[in-house]
């Protein structure tokens, strides 16, 4: 049977342990939600929603963009013809 010491520094090797893993928990989630940068300027991602609708605005014939916002009475316009390519 173990001796009452070592089942204390047992116990100490533990707390220590899982002391560890809540601080690495902790500042992984701080890295995973701060902002990102790129050669020290912030990235900013933009809407997926807002960028199809600013590259429409300058290439209303391109078909997969309005594909990407759903408007088939979009696609229909632009080609009566199209259609999804399986």
């Amino acid at each position: 049977m173990p001796d009452k010491k070592s089942i204390e520094v047992t116990q100490f090797f533990i707390f220590v342990a899982v002391i560890t893993l809540l601080l690495l928990s902790a500042l992984n989630i701080e890295n995973y939600l701060a902002p990102k940068e790129v050669l020290g300027i912030e990235a900013q991602e933009p809407n997926n929603d807002e960028f199809w609708t600013k590259f429409l605005e300058e290439n209303p014939d391109y078909i997969p963009g309005w594909v990407e916002l759903g408007r088939w009475d979009k696609v229909k316009q632009v080609d009566p013809n199209w259609f999804p390519q399986p």
